[in-house]
């Protein structure tokens, strides 16, 4: 994989002789072109954003100064990134660290829906200080009791001459202890409604009054590399302006919205395979046994090559999707294969590259984390038998 973004970005930044949108920071930091941020700084940062909480702020401003944060934002607000080269980014990232990818999905997905569905005063209050990463976004769908069944959300809002008033929980939330902004569905409440309430789209921010975030107390297997908490609305009166589009839109929207999930979701699959493979490789032409390189054995270059040809699908299929929705096009059991796809196929990658490390990827090997990472992109954005359904009820009807 190249960890750049496509030529096509590179040669749009050369042929205006500009670079791309760039955000002042509070604190200056150096500005590298996209591409080239990738290559140089991305590894050792995002060794370092995973453990350190302070480190990772700052490290989301380097990648604001060059447009990876506001990346799904619109051009004014330093955006345009096609969601073929959001894929890219994406992929580049979680090689070294599916937690922080994880993380800026959550907040691309934030700003995705501002600058998507958001009026002009909505994207001029949220958009800049998401964009610089001044604020990281957050994404509230999830309850105790609605995960898979997403249109069974119990999270109300309840009509006021004021606006809403906004009452309930929301679960696994990325971001959530470190965000200042999310985008809360709820299930607005008027007489008679029963579950044909709409579901509108709220934008709330922290520390408004009655916004409480806590952390999980419990080990989370997967969840170590990126900050994630239960979110509870308790009286949160929201305006009209919080409401992100009309209230009989917010469920439309939000499936659009996944669709592009599903996409990043499935780029982050690819990277985490990469890594995977890469790992595999290098150890398989290092270790010796018998007198010869594991390498050399049929055994393991069977699982190198079958590691290859589902890496390099389900990047064609993660682009497919991609490039449908850059035309403006359904893809709904597109982006759904997509995910399934390739985060199946990095489960399977990963479990061979600990199978040709044998005991070394059992120990303090990122591969051990790997695993758990693996098993969690086979659930996140919606598990991957719902994937297939969607895939299944688009071929049969």
């Amino acid at each position: 994989m190249a960890s750049s973004l496509p030529e096509a970005r590179m040669a749009e930044d050369k042929a205006t002789s500009r670079k791309p949108a760039r955000v002042p920071a509070k604190k200056e930091v150096e500005y590298l072109p996209p591409a080239e941020f990738l290559a140089r700084r991305l590894p050792e940062g995002c060794r370092l954003a995973e453990g350190d909480p302070g480190f990772r702020r700052q490290f989301y401003r380097e990648m604001a100064a060059c447009g990876i944060m506001g990346m799904a934002g619109p051009r004014p607000y330093g955006g345009s990134f096609s969601l073929r080269q959001m894929a890219s980014v994406f992929e580049a990232v979680s090689v070294y660290s599916v937690g922080l990818a994880i993380s800026l999905a959550a907040h691309t997905l934030c700003t995705y829906m501002i600058g998507r569905w958001g009026s002009e005063t909505q994207k001029a209050r949220w958009l800049p200080e998401l964009c610089r990463a001044e604020k990281l976004g957050a994404f509230c769908l999830t309850e105790p009791k609605a995960g898979s069944d997403a249109r069974s959300l119990a999270l109300k809002a309840i009509p006021t001459p004021q606006g809403y008033l906004l009452e309930g929980t929301k679960t696994f939330v990325t971001n959530g202890l470190e965000a200042s902004v999310y985008i809360v569905l709820a299930r607005i409440g008027r007489p008679g409604g029963g579950k044909k309430d709409a579901i509108g789209a709220f934008i709330v921010e922290k520390p408004d009054p009655g916004v409480i975030v806590k952390p999980y107390r419990k080990r989370r297997v997967g969840f170590d590399g990126f900050p994630n908490a239960v979110v509870r609305l308790a009286d949160y009166r929201a305006t009209e302006e919080n409401l992100l589009g009309t209230e009989d839109r917010g469920w439309n929207h939000t499936a659009k919205a996944l669709e592009v999930a599903k996409v990043n979701m499935g780029a982050i699959g690819v990277g985490l395979a990469e890594g995977a493979y890469r790992a595999a490789v290098a150890h398989a032409r290092k270790r010796v046994q018998f007198g010869r390189r594991i390498a050399d054995f049929q055994a393991v270059q069977f699982m190198v090559a079958d590691m290859h040809a589902k890496i390099r699908a389900a990047r064609l299929l993660v682009q497919d999707a991609a490039d449908l929705i850059d035309a403006g096009r359904a893809a709904g059991y597109e982006s759904a294969m997509a995910k399934c796809f390739a985060t199946d196929a990095a489960m399977q990658v990963v479990t061979d590259a600990v199978q040709v490390l044998g005991g070394h990827g059992l120990l303090a090997h990122p591969m051990e984390k790997n695993l758990w990472e693996a098993k969690l992109l086979q659930i996140l954005e919606g598990t991957n038998q719902i994937q297939r359904m969607i895939v299944a009820r688009s071929l049969l009807g």
